[in-house]
């Protein structure tokens, strides 16, 4: 077992500059893009047809959280490549659910093409080489746990936001290209009410008080996939730790905050940044570490870059468990292995996703045992994880561990 972590570790030094993990590629592919289905999904056909015409991406995205309790309002510039390619087709830009106010397209106002799933961009505005896109939009927050998610506490009336963007919902925050081989680099700034914490992928550089209001603007990021960029906003509680080798933060709502076991969350994140900067041999490669504990969460954890978010799940209100605090302490130590196997180096499609998932696991399973007093974690990877894996297989349901993914609508079923 440690010679194949091994090899998975030397992999990863190997791809990381390319960024991505190959995928089963598709038969053919043509420089035109196909008619893309006109459907709140994308198809892998058309991600990797729209991968071979645009590169070099750069958002700047603007977004108001005082405008309003159900909706915000942004704006977004896309700066990108693209091919040159004779009769230059059309070409879509993510983006479901909203309102569109505007479009520009090389500073070209145009009359949106807009189906409520995705914008279609002329070909004739478009040129070979460098593109600049501008749209104003308005965008309903979510209520599902996707995208933007809004969350009114019921103890004390206070609201809540946090992103989900996993697996095709960052366009339901902002247009983008929402694919995780098209990474981009993200600029942020951001309006919201006073007494709010803001938080996203990288950490904020400046910070001017309009009053009523506050306006946040976070430096560019590293090229990142947007489904693990991220966007969490409220008056959270806040806690900082300098123990470990980057600035920590966690997060939890106010109500909730007297029952978070901050202590023993830091205490394991420490120890887990600790051990996989010398276990994969390349350092930490963000700025700092913040984990968000949030309601109304739809899965265990998720890995944004730098900006983790968690169930509340994991916050008891009373005497917890053995097993309760090392299942904590597994998910906090699967997340930050993503940092490096699935943020730094990104699946291309999400067939990749059961090796971007299982090494976590089994990465997590080995700090476990390796850095905090959960001694047992072997026993527990065994008892759980590979014994169901093993029941799993032998039913007549049994399917390949990687699976073609048509659709990111076909993605859950994987998952």
């Amino acid at each position: 077992m440690k010679k194949m972590i091994k090899l998975f570790t030397t992999t990863l030094k190997m791809i990381v500059l390319g960024g991505f993990i190959a995928s089963t590629p598709l038969a053919s592919v043509s420089a035109k893009e196909t008619t893309r289905a006109n459907q709140d999904a994308l198809s892998q056909i058309h991600a990797e047809e729209r991968a071979q015409r645009v590169s070099n991406i750069e958002y700047h995205i603007s977004i108001d959280l005082t405008a309003a309790d159900d909706r915000f309002l942004g704006r977004t510039k896309i700066s990108f490549e693209l091919s040159e390619i004779a009769n230059q087709p059309d070409l879509t830009v993510d983006f479901s659910g909203g309102q569109i106010e505007s479009v520009t397209i090389n500073d070209m106002p145009v009359r949106p093409q807009y189906n409520g799933a995705f914008l279609t961009f002329p070909g004739a505005y478009l040129k070979s080489g460098s593109n600049d896109v501008q749209i104003s939009y308005q965008h309903d927050y979510s209520k599902d746990g996707t995208g933007l998610h809004h969350f009114q506490d019921p103890v004390d009336g206070q609201r809540y936001l946090y992103t989900y963007l996993w697996p095709y919902y960052a366009n339901r925050v902002f247009p983008n290209f929402d694919q995780p081989d098209l990474k981009a680099v993200f600029n942020l700034m951001v309006l919201a009410p006073r007494g709010w914490q803001v938080v996203s992928t990288t950490r904020e550089s400046h910070v001017r008080d309009l009053g009523d209001k506050v306006r946040w603007s976070f430096p560019p990021t590293q090229k990142m996939s947007s489904y693990i960029f991220s966007l969490h906003a409220g008056p959270y509680k806040m806690w900082e730790s300098d123990e470990g080798p980057v600035p920590m933060r966690l997060f939890a709502r106010q109500s909730l905050a007297d029952y978070v076991a901050v202590d023993e969350w830091f205490d394991v994140t420490a120890k887990g940044l600790n051990f996989f900067n010398d276990y994969y041999d390349i350092p930490y490669p963000f700025e700092k570490y913040d984990q968000l504990i949030v309601p109304d969460f739809n899965i265990g954890a998720m890995e944004n870059i730098a900006a983790v978010t968690f169930t509340e799940n994991y916050v008891s209100r009373g005497q917890e468990s053995t097993a309760a605090r090392e299942g904590r302490a597994s998910t906090i130590l699967h997340e930050m292995a993503h940092m490096w196997f699935g943020d730094l180096v990104t699946k291309k499609w999400w067939n990749g996703l059961w090796l971007n998932e299982s090494f976590a696991t089994q990465m997590a399973s080995i700090a476990l045992r390796e850095v905090t007093e959960f001694q047992s974690g072997s026993h527990r990877f065994f008892l759980s994880s590979k014994r169901t894996a093993y029941a799993v297989d032998d039913r007549v349901s049994t399917h390949p561990i990687e699976m073609q993914v048509p659709s990111t609508a076909d993605f859950y079923t994987v998952f």
